[in-house]
């Protein structure tokens, strides 16, 4: 008596077993396909999932450094987002954007450069339309200084969490 005849079971689960391990080392490309393929029926049969949360993300994807420019933003524009967000009343506002040194902003350099160049020549002969012109340029400082505008706008949001940098 052979020993197919004898334990028929135990020899076909044994070829079906190493059928299987060469199929799941050999990693057939079809059966990659078809089993993605499977795994989006499955999903659409499944139905839309019901968010079980109000969470939302907003994401700086591709399409918005398009329409926004180049990265990085100016952190005045990250503060405009913060504003446009915290509109609809989130409870909380996580900011994923390390945010380790102040933003170099040459126009605010030139600016508070000429205002020191302004102090030391004309401001003593210009009386008080000097002080005026140095009014102007110390709210023009304010309007540029984005770092400052973004801490504003953290502040009066008041529910924004940032990342921590060791």
């Amino acid at each position: 008596m052979g020993i197919l005849k004898k334990h028929p079971t135990f020899l076909l689960g044994l070829g079906i077993t190493v059928l299987f391990l060469g199929i799941g080392l050999f990693r057939i490309e079809f059966l990659d396909t078809l089993e993605l393929k499977l795994y989006d029926v499955r999903m659409n049969l499944r139905g839309d999932a019901e968010s079980q949360s109000n969470v939302v993300m907003v994401d700086i994807d591709n399409d918005s450094i398009e329409k926004l420019g180049r990265w990085p933003w100016p952190r005045s524009l990250l503060a405009e987002g913060i504003g446009k967000i915290n509109s609809g009343e989130p409870k909380v506002i996580g900011l994923n954007i390390i945010l380790s040194e102040p933003e170099e902003n040459t126009g605010l350099k030139e600016i508070e450069d000429l205002e020191k160049l302004f102090t030391k020549t004309l401001l003593n002969d210009s009386g008080d339309k000097g002080f005026t012109f140095l009014n102007e340029i110390s709210a023009v400082k304010e309007r540029l200084d984005n770092d400052k505008i973004l801490a504003e706008s953290l502040k009066k949001s008041g529910n924004v969490i940032l990342p921590v940098f060791f």
